[in-house]
């Protein structure tokens, strides 16, 4: 038994579609990043095999709520602080939180990273584009619909 929205992520013959339709829509798109940045545990299973097929540095980053929990590290940002340029993953949005976290904690740790766009690996969008770009993200990729100049609506 899982959540919903972790069933694909989980079950490794899906996982791996949705890896494959990620590096087949990064390469179509001539997606040009040298980092995969992502939070939580459905955005950690779809970046680590995807870094991996990618040779792509990775980095992560908590919730704050995780460090109530007691991880068992005290890093909210860890992986390539040298990183230039990085691409989003996650499986779905819902309010576009999520990716403004990641950007705000990436400004601290490489400040000098940018974000070229987020990559959505589950079909389901709920944030609307006014709400993306209101967090700063200008592109928006997602295995159901195109990229639209701008973001997705």
């Amino acid at each position: 038994m899982c959540a919903k929205h972790m069933e694909d992520f989980l079950d490794a013959e899906s996982l791996k579609l949705r890896v494959s339709w990620a590096v087949q829509e990064i390469h179509r798109r001539e997606l040009v990043f040298d980092t995969l940045a992502f939070r939580g545990s459905s955005g950690t299973l779809i970046a680590a095999p995807l870094a991996v097929e990618l040779q792509k540095s990775m980095i992560l980053v908590r919730r704050l709520s995780d460090f109530k929990d007691r991880v068992h590290s005290s890093h909210v940002v860890e992986g390539d602080q040298a990183a230039r340029t990085y691409l989003i993953v996650d499986d779905f949005i819902f309010s576009g939180r999520t990716v403004a976290c990641i950007i705000d904690a990436i400004k601290q740790f490489a400040p000098r990273a940018s974000c070229i766009g987020m990559l959505q690996v589950h079909p389901q969008i709920f944030a609307s584009a006014a709400e993306l770009a209101r967090w700063g993200i200008k592109t928006a990729y997602t295995e159901y619909t195109e990229c639209i100049d701008g973001l997705i609506s």
